[in-house]
């Protein structure tokens, strides 16, 4: 609509902020509920508090939480090399994400249906 520039310029722009932030964001979120299931290492706190300041920014801490950001950034690096080696091969890795999802949901509306104690408790 705007022209051929400000689509290359669009392009670019969901190229290296927009579909980025929004891949880093889920991954580190999936990293963090995967502490509640297993227990990722950490820093000691006297080498995780270690921090930079970035003028308007603020200070920056990137050794606090590294076992969560060590298992997003894995993740980013599987899931990439999975699409790399193919569409079909990262088809088959989403349908089978797919049908666990879906099975995941479907026990959790037939545990709440089929337990006796969820209707005591109003879970």
């Amino acid at each position: 609509m705007y022209g051929p520039f400000f689509a290359f310029l669009y392009g670019w722009a969901t190229f290296a902020v927009m579909q980025c932030g929004s891949i880093a964001a889920i991954a580190y979120v999936f990293a963090e509920y995967a502490t509640q299931f297993v227990r990722l290492p950490e820093f000691s706190p006297g080498i995780a508090s270690w921090s930079l300041h970035v003028p308007f920014v603020g200070d920056v801490s990137p050794l606090k939480e590294i076992g969560v950001k060590g298992v997003a950034a894995g993740l980013i690096v599987l899931l990439t090399a999975i699409n790399y080696l193919g569409v079909r091969f990262g088809g088959l890795v989403q349908n089978i994400f797919t049908v666990a999802k879906v099975a995941a949901m479907l026990l959790l509306v037939l545990g709440r249906s089929c337990c006796p104690l969820a209707a005591l408790l109003q879970i």
